[in-house]
């Protein structure tokens, strides 16, 4: 999803993949935000349970696993914090699918 923008000098934004396969082969094996004029603050991932499994403040992409064990097929939750092209802080939380 492409999340906000602004007058037409000043358009802003990030997506996120509603899906991602962690299985080693090259392809789709990590998901994070692919930002445009925004600054990434944190990128997590939690379970259904609100067990956060993946936290970074430094642009990492979440490969699938946690402990270094991987997580089970599913859909998992992602929260962004951002700054947008204004300096204002945002949030955004949705849904992402972890297939193999």
């Amino acid at each position: 999803m492409f999340v906000g923008e602004c007058p037409i000098d000043k358009v802003y934004g990030f997506y996120i993949p509603n899906a991602f396969t962690s299985n080693d082969d090259g392809i789709n094996d990590n998901i994070g935000p692919i930002s445009y004029n925004v600054s990434i603050l944190e990128f997590s991932i939690s379970n259904r349970w609100s067990y956060t499994l993946f936290e970074t403040q430094n642009g990492l992409s979440w490969n699938g696993k946690f402990q270094n064990k991987d997580c089970p097929l599913g859909i998992y939750i992602y929260k962004v914090s951002y700054r947008d092209v204004n300096n204002i802080a945002r949030q955004k939380t949705g849904r992402i699918a972890l297939i193999r």
